[in-house]
Formats: structure tokens, sequence, C-alpha cells
């Protein structure tokens, strides 16, 4: 198959399932956006316009300037995706949240973070092939952060079997200390965060992990990974479960 780049999406994506890896990344085949990723995109994008707001003008933009930066995304996403999947959700309650967690992090937890790199990308390579990512957020202290939004709360364990630290800290070469700042929808939205750590040896356990993955990819085989325990592979989760299920073109030796 020659692979030529991956990003961590792209291997989290054929941990969880091997052919819609191959849906998405080598076929090209998309599936509708859902409200849940929706609202996730322009929370991140409300954060980062705040803290390269922050770096030009050394202080934070006005509450009301975020949720103006928030709304405004928030109707042009929409005029460009017109056939986004909201599913149960309702429009105008979902932009409310996201509007509530932005005024949250922006209230009590933005003023105690000082932002040195923003979207900063970076590039690795593991047996010839270009591994690419882009860095949320790098504090004054090295800190490396992540804005996620989710339906329920991280909990510890959560984070230390997450890959995503230990992809950061290859693309930048060194240990860091990581934190997931996590806007929870579930009940009343609020902020939490969690922190961890990444060193040398997690950084030398993940390239192995990878180099395999590589091996794998390149002999064409991606079988689907069905586990009755997994909601996401199922047809009320998965937008390729149809696809997936009538694909019958696949000879494997």
């Amino acid at each position: 198959m020659g692979i030529i780049y991956l990003s961590h999406s792209q291997i989290d994506l054929w941990q969880h399932c091997p052919r819609k890896w191959e849906y998405r990344y080598i076929k090209g085949i998309k599936t509708r956006t859902t409200s849940a990723q929706f609202e996730g995109t322009i929370y991140h994008t409300t954060l980062e316009q705040a803290f390269l707001y922050y770096i030009k003008n050394r202080s934070y933009p006005k509450i009301a300037d975020c949720l103006d930066v928030c709304g405004t995304a928030w109707y042009a996403g929409i005029d460009e995706d017109p056939y986004m999947d909201w599913g149960n959700d309702n429009e105008e309650a979902l932009l409310k949240e996201c509007m509530t967690l932005v005024a949250q992090y922006m209230t009590h937890y933005a003023p105690s973070i000082i932002p040195v790199e923003v979207e900063l990308g970076a590039i690795g390579v593991i047996d010839g092939v270009k591994i690419i990512g882009k860095i949320d957020l790098i504090d004054i202290n090295g800190t490396v952060v992540d804005e996620k939004t989710s339906s329920r709360k991280y909990t510890d364990a959560d984070v230390e079997k997450d890959y995503q630290p230990s992809a950061y800290a290859f693309l930048l070469n060194r240990p860091i200390s990581f934190e997931n700042h996590v806007a929870v929808k579930a009940g009343n939205p609020w902020i939490q965060i969690v922190k961890t750590q990444r060193t040398l040896k997690d950084i030398e356990w993940w390239v192995t992990m990878v180099k395999g993955i590589i091996a794998h990819m390149n002999t064409g085989v991606c079988p689907p990974r069905s586990d009755k325990k997994d909601y996401l592979c199922s047809p009320n989760w998965c937008g390729l479960w149809d696809i997936c299920r009538r694909d019958l073109s696949r000879v494997y030796h």
C-alpha cells in the first residue's frame, strides 16, 4: 500500500477499526459530520482564537468577544456543511451549551494559562513514514495542553492509556507534562483538567507500536474489527456500517 504519512488521528482510527481507516484515508469515503463532532470543532476553534489573541496582545479577549467568535464560527460551519447529522439534538440548544463551556473556560481557566505556541505543527519520521501532528497549546512552562469536549467525565485511566500524549512527546522529541482540558457536557456543563506525563520510555514504546501498525498497513489487509461490546461498531454509530456489510470485494490470502 505504501504509506507516506500518518497522523495520530489515523493511528487512533486504525486501532479502532482498520477497515474504517481504509475507507476514510485510502478510498476517501467520508461520513456525515455528527452534532458532537461539530460542537467540539467550534469549541476548539473559539479557544484557539482566544489563545492566538493572547499571544498577539498579551491579554485575553473579553468573554463577549469570545462568544461572538463562537456564534460566528457556528453558523459559518453550518453553511459549509448543510448535510450535517444532528440526530436527536437541537441545534440552538447545542450552541447554547457550547457557549456556556467557552464562557466557563475563559472565566475560570484561561486566566492562569500563558500560551507560547498555538496549533503548533510538527513532523517526525518512523520507518520512512512521516508522522504529522498539530499540538493545540504549549504553555510558558512547556506543558502540552489538549482541548476536548466529551459527553462524560474522563478518568485517570482514560488519560494514562491514551496514545495522543505519547504521539506529542515523540513529535516534540522530549518527555512532556500533558494536560487534557475536557469540556464535559454531562449534566451541567463543566471543565475538567486531567494531568499526566510521558517519558522517553513511553516514546520508545509508542514508536515500536507505530512501526507494527505501519507494517500491517502496508500489507493492504484491513479487516473490520467488530466487537459486540463496542457500541461504535453498530449501524446506529458507524456511518460506514452498511458499506462495510455489503463490501465483498476483498480476497485475503
